[in-house]
């Protein structure tokens, strides 16, 4: 004979929702390894039960309370707004400071290693605060697309990420321009994907807060633009097919070409953070120019020169690596005459570009250098090389 418990209704949905979580995963936050170093700096991310929280925790993580069971959003709904960054996804109340360069480290909660298929992370500009942004006109560009490691183990990307402890790593890249960007990162699992319909997508949003010396802007897509349901590498047979044959699914143009694969490896966390609430562009320090983009200078004369007031030179840590520079210390001189008589005599050329050559004016400094400088009168020119100084004078 066999016994029937009756279970509590409230329980059937614990149970249910425990059994889909151990099924499936959500990208539960991320850390940030600077470029150059080895430790992370780790984000919490969104988790569905923080809406039962009062008031829920700010987070880097875009909310996706619809997704209580830790489901996946069906090739059906490819052309709606869940497909972006899950089932009823909006924006994260904070972003996570990065500098172009650096690596992402996303980690999940879990992930069956039966679930295999492509990894794709991509970015898109906010244009602006993140916290508002309509997320359907959104333009996303991949910056990382990987699905079959080795086909002749059958090792997908989504079995390194497991290896690794959970953590997938994406680099952002140097060339984009600065500002408020939402990170996506999905994994589609093809375990059941033989025939239509049966492709399951884990999409996942972070918002990022990206400082960075580039000026790209990669146009993008929108994300409901990406997929077709009976598209191969959505529809895909992970049993009966060769993985060496298979084709990742979505625009492969969308890739930006100053992609740049991360190194996969275990995480290592030596800090955590809290996030920013955003990146202020416009308040960010203007782009030092480049040689081959210095302005051009008025000519001038050290007699009106010394009415200027004084500037400083950038310390080398001011001036991009490459181009450091060193400076001659002042000498002391006997006139203003010889200073005037300096001025007007061209300096010999500087044999490479990280040295200076230096002379004096009256009670000053006159600096001859190829450093970038905020203020810089032309002083002459010398085999067809345009020298331009900073003057530091006494005030009168």
């Amino acid at each position: 004979m066999v016994l029937i418990r009756a279970v509590p209704v409230g329980l059937v949905g614990v149970l249910l929702f425990a059994f889909r979580a151990h099924a499936h995963g959500i990208a539960d936050g991320l850390a940030v390894y600077p470029k150059g170093g080895s430790g992370g700096t780790y984000y919490k991310g969104y988790n569905p039960s923080m809406q039962f929280q009062s008031p829920p925790p700010d987070v880097v993580g875009w909310s996706t309370p619809d997704d209580l069971q830790n489901t996946f959003v069906a090739p059906s709904a490819f052309s709606s707004p869940d497909i972006i960054c899950h089932l009823g996804a909006t924006p994260a109340a904070l972003a996570v400071p990065v500098t172009a360069g650096d690596d992402i480290g996303i980690h999940w909660d879990t992930w069956p290693d039966s679930h295999k298929g492509p990894i794709i992370d991509s970015l898109a500009n906010c244009h602006g605060p993140c916290q508002d942004v309509d997320k359907t006109k959104l333009k996303f560009f991949e910056i990382g697309r990987e699905a079959v490691i080795n086909a002749a183990s059958d090792l997908w990307a989504p079995n390194v990420l497991i290896q690794n402890g959970l953590t997938w790593f994406v680099h952002i890249p140097e060339g984009i321009e600065p500002g408020n960007y939402v990170l996506r990162h999905e994994i589609i699992a093809l375990h059941a994907a033989g025939g239509v319909g049966g492709a399951q997508n884990y999409p996942f949003c972070f918002t990022l807060a990206v400082t960075s010396a580039g000026s790209d802007s990669p146009e993008g897509l929108g994300v409901q633009e990406y997929y077709d349901e009976a598209e191969v590498g959505i529809v895909w047979d992970l049993f009966g097919k060769s993985p060496a044959d298979y084709v990742i699914p979505g625009p492969a143009n969308n890739l930006y070409s100053g992609a740049v694969a991360a190194s996969q490896r275990k995480p290592s966390i030596t800090a955590t953070g809290t996030g920013i609430v955003t990146l202020d562009v416009a308040a960010l320090p203007e782009k030092t120019p480049t040689e081959t983009e210095e302005p051009a200078a008025e000519e001038t004369t050290a007699e009106e020169a010394t009415t200027e007031e004084p500037v400083e030179v950038p310390s080398p840590t001011e001036a991009p690596e490459a181009e450091a520079t060193t400076v001659d210390e002042p000498r002391e001189t006997s006139s203003a005459a010889e200073g005037k008589e300096a001025m007007e005599t061209p300096p010999a050329a500087p044999e490479e570009t990280s040295k200076a050559v230096g002379g004096d004016i009256g009670a000053g400094l006159v600096v001859y250098s190829t450093i970038y400088v905020t203020t810089r009168v032309t002083v002459t020119e010398h085999n067809t090389t345009t020298l331009y100084a900073t003057v530091t004078t006494a005030r009168p």
